[in-house]
């Protein structure tokens, strides 16, 4: 092989292993046209195909809408997709069934029906920024009447292992209107905060942030937060009009300037933690990757070329 060639393989796996992800490009407005999610808007978009649920090249996601069809345990009410992946590459995502908290049953998720299911969350990022929408059930100002189990959870992230973090999220993001229990407004970001830890299912986790947070925490900055169903003009199970939770979150807010995150290194629950979306280990795939297949095969073909010139 000759000092041309060997070049040339260097760079052909320099940009297979070291391009950047497509740019997030993201607008914050509840509009969820950017992640390529045209078709869920609409009255007549249909959710139960996997299809209609695929973002953009580059964006990790899992959906979970309505129940998981291979746990037909009480509190079942509809089957759904459930699917996990990056862009247009998915495989099933197997959502585990919830433990009743009170008496150790297991039930279906989401516990309670359709009025409290987390549906779907994506992720993507830039240099400075990660961007999450969400697509849920629960209104920024709950159900009424109110009570702790009508009302939305906060947005829960681990970047890195701190000891004192509660269940392991040493930051949250607040995205529900301020309640009795918090002095925190929506977008607000809050380093070791304090979660109220009370619900349905186990185990019981990270949920809404309490006030005062943990000692040694506090309020850090504020993302940008739109939390509308003016956009997603679609009623799913029950009647219910779907919300969008769209999130930008300064990376330099969270520790993590200059670094990269995925999807599950995010988690969102219900404040009745009746149902909660915890996306799976990130395993990169081969669609990921910026470089396209049919510029991978130019390179190759160009290889052949100069390596026949060379005999």
């Amino acid at each position: 092989m000759t000092k041309k060639l060997v070049l040339i393989v260097a760079l052909v796996a320099l940009l297979m292993f070291t391009v950047p992800a497509v740019s997030a490009a993201i607008t914050v407005d509840g509009n969820l046209t950017d992640w390529g999610l045209y078709a869920l808007s609409g009255p007549s978009s249909d959710w139960s195909k996997n299809v209609t649920w695929l973002p953009k090249p580059g964006v990790e996601f899992v959906v979970q809408d309505n129940d998981n069809p291979l746990w037909k345990y009480p509190g079942f009410y509809a089957p759904g997709v459930h699917i996990k992946g990056v862009g247009s590459s998915y495989t099933f995502y197997n959502e585990p069934p919830g433990i009743l908290n009170s008496t150790g049953t297991t039930v279906s998720v989401p516990w309670g029906g359709d009025k409290w299911d987390i549906k779907a969350m994506y992720f993507t990022q830039d240099p400075n920024n990660f961007y999450l929408a969400i697509v849920s059930s629960m209104p920024q100002g709950g159900w009424f009447p109110f009570g702790h189990d009508d009302t939305p959870g906060d947005l829960a992230m681990h970047f890195t292992n701190v000891p004192a973090a509660k269940f392991g999220y040493e930051y949250g993001m607040k995205l529900g209107l301020k309640g009795t229990h918090e002095n925190y407004n929506p977008g607000d970001i809050v380093y070791l905060p304090n979660w109220m830890s009370r619900g349905y299912i186990r185990p019981i986790t990270a949920d809404v942030m309490e006030s005062p947070a943990l000692p040694g925490g506090g309020f850090v900055g504020a993302g940008q937060l739109a939390y509308t169903n003016a956009w997603l003009d679609h009623t799913d199970q029950s009647g219910i009009n779907p919300q969008v939770i769209e999130i930008k979150i300064p990376k330099a807010d969270v520790g993590m300037a200059g670094k990269e995150a995925h999807i599950n290194d995010f988690f969102l629950n219900d404040n009745c933690q009746n149902d909660r979306i915890k996306p799976p280990n990130f395993v990169p795939e081969f669609p990921t990757m910026a470089v396209s297949v049919g510029a991978i095969l130019g390179m190759i073909f160009v290889i052949y070329v100069l390596k026949k010139k060379d005999l």
